[in-house]
Formats: structure tokens, sequence, C-alpha cells
């Protein structure tokens, strides 16, 4: 419930009405670096929101002990050793003093050995708390089902913001970036060896924690690179269209100009035009300038059916996204009754 929310705020409302008018004013601004400015308005964005997400989240073990997830055992030890002193309930006189010493009991129980040390810190506080998390972590299926969660979210979002025809370009990219997400995740939960390369800017997180930052940042990143996709298309056929009409354009004042050149040379020869009885006119003249004539009414008929043409064809597309507009409004409506 919580993700859908996000995406739906993110989707109808801010992505739409906030983020999406201030690229295009920044890239508009800025023509020469347009695609520097969208990515620093993204990375902006991102941080922001990212920063505001992160900002409720609770301590978790490592940074109440203040001992890196990386450490050797004896640092766990003896950060409980140091701590303990401070909170034994025979030297802390607060009312909360036996809370907190049981509290500290628990994270070194946790951390202390390898293996529990290891749930915690790469499948987080609730799995490590389970009564069957070993079941859990044995199952596969379960196993799976923890990566289908969120990425089979992730996906439906991604045919959700590409759908229309200025953002669809922008889908291989976002598959792309989702891809490399689960690849990392995999490796990071499952692999041996030590894969944190946030270790270094933030030490005392959890893998669990970061790869919960990662989440957010590629999800955030999904409507990001869909918006900078969307406020540099280009409609080819449209440019095409506009090409062609300024080409007609310009071959109707080439018509006009010859129309004119072979009245005057009609009039300077002598030449008349007669009217029939069906109301056709016939030229009296010999048979150089008739040629002429009749090519000139051809390029006329041509260019009156190409300019028809592309019209048609620049008409038909367009319109409501029906399949999209119903899919939001069953998303609003399974939120609203939900939190309800």
């Amino acid at each position: 419930l919580t993700l859908f929310s996000h995406l739906i705020n993110m989707s109808i409302f801010f992505m739409n009405f906030i983020l999406y008018p201030v690229l295009k004013w920044v890239m508009n601004k800025y023509p020469k670096k347009r695609i520097q400015a969208a990515v620093g308005v993204i990375g902006i964005f991102v941080a922001v929101s990212v920063a505001k997400e992160v900002s409720d989240w609770p301590e978790n073990f490592f940074q109440k002990l203040q001992v890196p997830r990386n450490s050797p055992k004896i640092a766990f030890i003896k950060a409980y050793k140091t701590q303990s002193k401070l909170l034994h309930p025979d030297r802390n006189p607060g009312p909360d003093a036996q809370e907190e010493f049981i509290a500290l009991k628990e994270m070194y129980e946790a951390l202390k050995e390898d293996g529990p040390r290891q749930i915690y810190d790469r499948w987080g506080p609730k799995m490590y708390d389970s009564p069957h998390r070993d079941e859990y972590l044995q199952s596969a299926s379960a196993l799976a089902f923890t990566y289908v969660s969120y990425y089979g979210t992730m996906t439906f979002l991604i045919f959700l913001i590409t759908w229309e025809e200025n953002s669809q370009r922008a889908r291989g990219w976002c598959f792309t970036l989702l891809g490399a997400m689960l690849l990392y995740e995999i490796i990071l939960k499952h692999d041996e060896d030590d894969w944190d390369y946030l270790i270094y800017i933030l030490p005392y997180w959890s893998i669990f924690q970061k790869l919960e930052l990662l989440h957010l940042i590629v999800m955030y990143s999904l409507h990001g690179i869909t918006q900078v996709a969307s406020a540099t298309y280009v409609d080819i056929e449209s440019e095409r269209y506009s090409l062609l009409t300024e080409r007609f354009d310009e071959l109707g004042d080439l018509v006009v100009s010859l129309s004119e050149d072979l009245q005057a040379l009609k009039a300077k020869q002598g030449i008349k035009d007669v009217t029939s009885e069906d109301g056709k006119t016939i030229v009296k003249a010999k048979g150089a300038e008739i040629k002429r004539r009749r090519k000139v009414e051809h390029m006329k008929q041509k260019q009156s059916h190409a300019v028809r043409e592309q019209d048609i064809e620049a008409r038909r597309g367009g319109g409501v996204n029906w399949l999209q507009l119903i899919i939001v409004l069953a998303m609003i409506y399974g939120w609203v009754t939900g939190k309800n």
C-alpha cells in the first residue's frame, strides 16, 4: 500500500505538474546543455526525496553500538562491554535503565556471532525476529517472492509511465537500471564475499538498509528517466509533415508563378481559352503549350493529394489513453479504500 501510494502521488501529481514543467523550463533556458541541466534537476529531486524518506528510518543495531557492519567479532564484544557499563541498572539512574540494558543485550546477541549477524545485516530486523526465518531462507519460492514483490511492482510501473509514445524510448533504460539493481541485490544477499561498495560512505548502515535506499533511488530514477525522455522527445512524423507542408507551399508558389507566366505567354501569342458546354476549358494552342498546361494541372492535383494524405496520417493516433486512465483510477480507488 505504501509503495502504491508513492506511485500514485509521484506519477499523477508531482511528476506531471511540477517536475515535468521544471524540466521543460530548464532545458529551454539552457538549450546547449539541456541534457546536463535535466540530469541536474533529476539528481536534486532524487536526493531530496530520498533524504526525506531516510530521515524517518529508525537506527539499526550497528548504529546504536557505533560499530561498522563489516567489523570483526572482537569489535562488537568491546562495544558491548563499554556500553553495558554505562547502561547497567546499578550505574544508570534513568527510569528506562532496565529496558535499555535488555535492548543492549538483544543487540549483542544478534551481532556477536557471524550467522545471526549476517541474517540481520542482509535480510533486516523483521527476518531476524521471525521464528520461521531458517525455513524461509531455505525455501526458494519464499525467497523468490521477496524479489517479485518489489521488482514485479517496478515492472508494472515502467509499463505505466512509458505507455505514451513520447516516453517509450525510456523503457529500455528503465529495464536496464532495474535489471542491474536486481543483479546487485542478489549478489549482496547471497554471495559469500562482501560486495558492499557503500561501506566507506555509510559504514553503520546494514546491507538491508542500503538495499532499501537503492530501491528508493531506483524508483525515483525511473520517473526521472521517463520525464527526461518526454522532455527531449521529438515527433519525427510531425517534423516530416511540417517539412513536407513547407515544401508543398513552396511548390504551390512555384505553380502559381508558372501559371502566371503561362497566362502572360498565351496573351503574348494570342492563345485563347474556350469554355465548352460542360464547363471545361479547352486550350486552343500548339502542342507544346497544351502539354505545359496539363503538366501544371497535374502538379496542382498531386500537391493537393499529398497534403490531404499527410493530414490524414498526422491525425491518426493521439486521443485519450483509456487503458492508462483506467489503471490509474483503479490504483487510486484501491489506495483510498485500503486507507479507509
